[in-house]
């Protein structure tokens, strides 16, 4: 709703929402000029045509959400709110009615309701001019990557995905607003362009297993996982991506470039039978400090965790095995503060005569985790829950 030069953005709430009540005011923007013409022409993007004969596309989120903003000391910035100005054509056809005596500044009432039409889906706009007829339309956001995509500048359409992703630009049409809505349409569309990336080029460079193009393989492998990680799409990840590399025959280098990201904590998902495999080849390569960080940072959900429990007591990765074990979920058994307590104890015992440096560390972490499982602290931040606590701790002190 417009009036002068203030747009009211009200939200009509749905009547099954128990805290609904009817129309709600959701937004307000001020323009410098006077408001001839406004409609929507995309779910959170407004056309707006004022007296600078400018058309505006505004962007509704960004609108002040301080109601009488008029009476408030801070100025808001409505600025932010413009998506694109542009000045069209200064002969813009209108229908005019008679001006009314207390018309602001004495100007007549201008219409544009049948010469400026708005289409929503597809998002078309028509304007009418006194001598041409203008046709646009408002490109969503997969049209803008693939754009990128059709020039074959990649690197220029995954950062694109990235900024979407992570909610920098959330102006493009058809973007959802909501967060998890946003993340899943990005991710599926990100699986389908990062397909055609590794497709493109081998075409242009042939396969993986010809030494003199091995170099374009290593960046292409790590933009994939970069890209794939930053908008958190472990599935296509370590699933198919990771099948067409092993088809290509480079499945060494997927492997291998993965080490990276984990020390930089980006790994925080993957599903269990590729962790696994990750396990088995970083166990195989003696690379076991790249095991332990990863196990340490990774979400917990869809792994085998007894697996990585009976793995972390193998390897004696003891930093894992507290983690691991003091968030094991009631599903998968509940926490379990006693057998790492057990485990670290009788690695001190076994090693007590050796005065080195590694059995000092390994001393100071059994004893830290002890005082934090004691002071009701959940390794490594955090509380432990009051009913947790009472029963593991108790436990514990019936052992010693």
């Amino acid at each position: 709703m417009s009036w002068g030069r203030e747009i009211f953005l009200l939200q009509c709430q749905n009547v099954e929402d128990a805290e609904a009540k009817g129309i709600r005011f959701a937004g307000i923007y001020e323009s410098k000029y006077d408001i001839f013409h406004i409609d929507w022409i995309s779910e959170s993007n407004l056309l707006v045509y004022d007296y600078s004969r400018e058309f505006k596309i505004l962007y509704t989120e960004s609108f002040n959400t301080i109601n009488n903003a008029k009476f408030t000391e801070n100025k808001f910035d409505y600025d932010k709110a413009v998506i694109s100005s542009q000045a069209l054509d200064p002969d813009i056809s209108f229908q005019i009615y008679p001006m009314e005596k207390n018309t602001r500044n004495n100007r007549p009432i201008l219409y544009y309701t049948n010469t400026i039409i708005t289409n929503q889906f597809p998002r078309r706009v028509f304007i009418l001019g006194y001598k041409r007829m203008y046709i646009g339309r408002h490109f969503e956001w997969k049209e803008h990557i693939q754009d990128f995509v059709n020039k074959k500048e990649w690197l220029s359409a995954f950062a694109l995905f990235v900024s979407f992703a992570q909610g920098k630009n959330k102006t493009f049409a058809g973007l959802p607003i909501k967060s998890q809505e946003r993340k899943d349409v990005i991710r599926e569309y990100g699986a389908e362009v990062v397909s055609n990336y590794i497709t493109a080029i081998r075409d242009e460079n042939g396969p993986p297993e010809l030494t003199t193009i091995i170099k374009v393989w290593k960046t292409v492998v790590l933009i994939v996982i970069d890209l794939l990680v930053s908008i958190e799409n472990y599935e296509f990840l370590f699933r198919d991506i990771k099948r067409m590399f092993e088809n290509f025959g480079i499945q060494d280098l997927f492997m291998d470039s993965l080490e990276a990201f984990i020390f930089r904590n980006r790994i925080r998902e993957i599903p269990n039978e590729p962790f696994r495999e990750v396990v088995k080849y970083y166990t195989e390569k003696d690379r076991i400090s790249v095991l332990q960080y990863l196990m340490v940072n990774i979400e917990m959900r869809g792994i085998d965790i007894d697996y990585a429990i009976n793995l972390c007591m193998e390897y004696n990765l003891l930093t894992a095995l507290f983690y691991f074990c003091s968030h094991r979920e009631v599903s998968q058994g509940g926490a379990d503060f006693l057998t790492p307590i057990v485990r670290a104890l009788t690695l001190c015992q076994k090693n007590m005569t050796d005065k080195n440096a590694e059995n000092n560390e390994l001393g100071i972490k059994f004893l830290w985790f002890v005082s934090m499982t004691i002071n009701g602290k959940m390794f490594p931040s955090g509380s432990i829950p009051n009913d947790i606590w009472e029963d593991k701790v108790s436990a514990m002190f019936l052992m010693t």
